[in-house]
């Protein structure tokens, strides 16, 4: 198996068991998974605020229809 790290470019590699090799795998799969539930947060937040900044541009007339 060749191993790379996107972060450092090491390379690497070598042989390794099934058993290595699964366990690498599901850490993987669970650091992706904490990656995307971040990255959901983050996009709700970023929907959160651009809603919110729109409804106070929007109460102070700060928006018209000539904007559109």
């Amino acid at each position: 198996m060749a191993l790379r790290c996107p972060e450092c470019e090491w390379n690497g590699g070598g042989s390794y068991s099934q058993q290595i090799v699964d366990r690498l795998d599901e850490a993987l799969e669970r650091g992706t998974e904490s990656v995307l539930e971040d990255l959901n947060v983050l996009i709700r937040a970023n929907m959160e605020d651009q809603i919110d900044r729109f409804v106070s541009a929007l109460s102070a007339d700060h928006i018209l229809p000539e904007d559109f």
